[in-house]
């Protein structure tokens, strides 16, 4: 039988770079460069950094006949034959079908190797027991049964494009019909999503949080030596007793590495979880003085603890409590940063006169934290405003300015029809936003401020599928949009109707749109936040932007709200 076989598993190779001059393909596996094994994109930078290596390639299963050597470096002669056909002969194969492969490149020159994933071993699982673990909250699959699963497959969903194209992708649950949708609260989503990884190495190329609880020595030695920095790493408390209650009996362990990698001069930007009765208050005190008093701790960004109806501790922060902190850690800026959310809890009714200016997110590193997007989204709208470049605005407007005329030619028309044509070509023109509750309610008083209103009818998406204190966009799932918005069709469709049901507009999963006097009314168009869908396309639940088209009847678009601002639809 023969033995499982390791290794970086070869995604992509450039045209014309060494790699393909060689021949090598996707598929194959790099087993060691210079005689030693890699186990994630690191080490392939750091051993691969010369202009002549050696790989040992795994070319089981594959097509090597093609497999050449290159003018200017590739295989070396030395360790392959060409055979009378061109090809590699049964001579050049090992028992174990690996190859020698001698690459060279001009200094500077990339080799031309993208991979299938970003670590070549299995990801690192989480081995705490955080109370405000979101994994923890979500609905339907065991966790550490599915997470352990997950983790042998060693699936990464990573952003790092320059190394990673395309991934090695589990099967997920299919899109279907909303009437496919179960019906009780233990419906699973993507199971991707299940994947407790706690990997150093993920936190350096990825970005992702770490805790660091699960380090070895060598893991210690090997971020020192090899500079991996910066790293993202989950701090939460500083005191033994808070850190245990927050994340179980193996916090102890994260300190004792972070002490030693910020002593070895090792960056790291710093998160705390602010869960109410057991990191604030005092704990908070003491966890931002030692943060304070260390300069390798770049950053520390602090956000509110989030729950969903799933959740055992359900309860957040008080509004008075949120301004508590606020007051707290305003005067900590840039070093320490408080999470956009703080600001709604603290000042539910005026964020925007209360929101800190843009000088204290510094150069907002910490954006994809939630940290600085509300105070960035309104410079960038108040901007375009006065620079009149508010593209969406204008065009609401010249559609306005169209109906106008088009009415003014239908005199022939009952005032009646007039009346119902014009609100129902206003409600087809103007896009529909459908968003989170808590994006909704700063737009709201964003359009208040400025003066101009919505160039897009709002439509706040209440989150009924994870419940709790959820009210952000990128945990929106289709489900509550599909719901939501049908009903809100609707109940505007009852209110466009005429005095015949013959004239009544009725909104069909087809949309089956009847003309009024011959005028066929545009197709809704509504506009979802990008942040709602994974790099494949789908939502938390699985569905697809297809499928909420076709059960809302609606053309979706992805949108970038703040492009809608500034650069239209």
């Amino acid at each position: 039988m023969k033995a499982e076989i390791t290794g970086a598993v070869i995604a992509f190779v450039d045209t014309d770079s060494p790699a393909a001059q060689a021949g090598i393909k996707a598929g194959m596996r790099i087993l060691s460069v210079d005689g030693m094994k890699i186990r994630d994109v690191i080490e392939w930078q750091w051993f691969a950094a010369d202009d002549v290596i050696e790989l040992v390639l795994d070319v089981a299963d594959l097509d090597v006949s093609n497999l050449h050597v290159g003018d200017s470096g590739g295989l070396s002669d030395s360790n392959l034959h060409v055979g009378d056909s061109g090809g590699l002969s049964d001579s050049n194969l090992s028992d174990n079908a690996t190859l020698n492969v001698v690459l060279e490149r001009q200094p500077g020159k990339p080799w031309g190797i993208e991979f299938s994933q970003p670590v070549f071993d299995n990801v690192r699982l989480c081995n705490n027991d955080c109370l405000f673990c979101f994994m923890k909250m979500l609905p339907g699959l065991n966790l550490k049964k599915t997470s352990d699963k997950l983790s042998q497959k060693s699936f990464v969903n990573s952003s790092v494009k320059q190394f990673v194209k395309p991934f090695v992708k589990l099967p997920d649950k299919p899109s279907h019909l909303l009437a496919d949708f179960a019906s009780d609260d233990n419906q699973p989503l993507r199971s991707s999503l299940y994947l407790r990884d706690d990997d150093y190495r993920l936190s350096f190329l990825q970005g992702n949080f770490v805790t660091l609880t699960n380090l070895n020595d060598d893991d210690v030695n090997r971020i020192i030596s090899q500079r991996i920095m910066p790293l993202n790493v989950s701090l939460h408390a500083i005191d033994f007793a808070a850190r245990e209650r927050l994340m179980g009996k193996n916090h102890a362990r994260g300190i004792t590495a972070l002490e030693k990698l910020l002593a070895a001069d090792i960056q790291v930007n710093a998160q705390i979880v602010l869960v109410p009765g057991y990191n604030d208050g005092v704990v908070l005190d003491e966890t931002l003085d030692w943060v304070c008093a260390r300069p390798n701790i770049t950053t520390a960004g602090i956000v509110p603890y989030g729950f969903t109806k799933f959740a055992k501790l359900q309860r957040g922060f008080t509004s008075q409590e949120a301004k508590s902190i606020v007051q707290k850690c305003l005067a900590l800026a840039p070093k320490i940063q408080l999470a956009d959310e703080f600001f709604c809890q603290a000042f539910p009714n005026a964020v925007l006169e209360n929101l800190p200016l843009a000088s204290y997110y510094a150069s907002y590193d910490l954006l994809e934290d939630g940290i600085g997007m509300l105070r960035q989204f309104a410079d960038l709208w108040i901007n375009a405003q006065l620079s009149g470049s508010l593209s969406s605005i204008k065009r609401a407007k010249a559609l306005a300015k169209s109906q106008v005329k088009s009415q003014a030619k239908s005199q022939a028309k009952s005032q009646m029809e007039l009346q119902n044509q014009g609100r129902l070509k206003e409600g087809m023109a103007v896009p529909i936003l459908a968003t989170a509750t808590a994006f909704a309610s700063f737009l709201v008083e964003l359009g208040e401020h400025t003066g101009l209103g919505l160039p897009f009818k709002l439509l706040p998406i209440k989150n009924n599928f994870f419940g709790g204190n959820v009210d952000v966009a990128g945990l929106l799932t289709a489900k509550d949009v599909i719901c939501q918005l049908n009903a809100y069709l609707k109940k505007r469709e009852s209110s466009l109707s005429v005095n015949s049901a013959e004239d009544s507009m009725s909104h069909t999963s087809s949309v089956a749109v009847k003309a009024i006097n011959g005028v066929k009314p545009v197709k809704t168009q509504v506009l979802l936040n990008k942040s709602m869908f994974n790099d494949d396309g789908l939502t938390l639940d699985g569905l697809t932007l297809v499928d909420i088209q076709i059960q809302t009847g609606c053309q979706v678009i992805l949108a970038d709200v703040l492009e809608v601002f500034t650069k239209g639809f």
